[in-house]
C-alpha cells in the first residue's frame, strides 16, 4: 500500500477541522483516503477523477464492507476531492497574479503568501521531490508495461499455451508489486 505524502496528510487533516470533522474520525478518513489512492493506482485510475469513486464504491462492496463504512469512505473521498478543487483554485489565481504585467515581482510574491495565508497555509498537495517523483513513477510504469509486453511477446512467438502466458504475466505483476516497482533494468538475474 502507497503511503500518503506528509503534505498531503497535514492539508487533509487541515481541511477536515474547517469542515467540523470530529477528529475520532481522522484516522478513518486517512485510511480511506489511503485505500482510494492505492484503489487508483492499482486500476490505473485518475485520482482526481469523481469517475473513479462508484468503482472504488463497488470494490468495497465486494470487499463485503458494510454500508455505513462505504458511507463513510465516499465522505472521505468527496473531503479530498473539495481539497483538490481548493488546492488548483488557489494555483489559478496564482497564475493569474502572475500574468498581470503591472505587478512588480515583490507584489506578487506578497499577493501568493497572502493567498496562502488566507487559505490557511496551503500550498500544493505536491512538492518538488514528490512531483519528480511521481514522474519517475510514470516512467517506471512504462517500463515495466513494456518488460511485460515483451514478455508476452516471447511466449507468443514460442507457441507456448495462454495459461502459461496468464501465469507468467500473473507472475510478472507480483514482482512489479513486491519489488514495489523498482526499475525492472535494475533488477538483477
Amino acid at each position: 500500500m502507497l503511503p500518503l505524502p506528509q503534505a498531503l496528510k497535514q492539508q487533509f487533516k487541515a481541511l477536515l477541522k474547517t469542515k467540523g470533522v470530529s477528529q475520532e474520525k481522522y484516522y478513518s478518513y486517512l485510511k480511506w483516503l489511503r485505500y482510494y489512492l492505492d484503489f487508483c493506482h492499482k486500476y490505473g485510475f485518475s485520482r482526481s477523477s469523481r469517475e473513479a469513486l462508484p468503482h472504488f464504491l463497488g470494490k468495497l462492496e465486494q470487499k463485503r464492507q458494510g454500508k455505513w463504512q462505504q458511507q463513510q469512505a465516499s465522505e472521505a473521498v468527496f473531503r479530498f476531492f473539495e481539497l483538490l478543487e481548493s488546492v488548483q483554485n488557489n494555483s489559478k489565481r496564482m497564475a493569474s497574479n502572475a500574468k498581470r504585467e503591472d505587478v512588480s515581482v515583490e507584489e506578487q510574491m506578497e499577493a501568493c503568501e497572502t493567498e496562502s495565508s488566507v487559505a490557511g497555509s496551503q500550498p500544493g498537495l505536491v512538492d518538488g521531490n514528490t512531483r519528480s517523483r511521481v514522474e519517475a513513477g510514470k516512467s517506471l510504469h512504462e517500463k515495466w508495461k513494456s518488460t511485460i509486453e515483451a514478455l508476452s511477446n516471447e511466449i507468443k512467438v514460442r507457441h507456448y499455451s495462454p495459461k502459461t502466458l496468464k501465469a507468467c504475466s500473473t507472475w510478472a505483476f507480483k514482482l512489479r508489486h513486491f519489488t514495489r516497482s523498482k526499475d525492472p533494468e535494475l533488477l538483477a538475474p
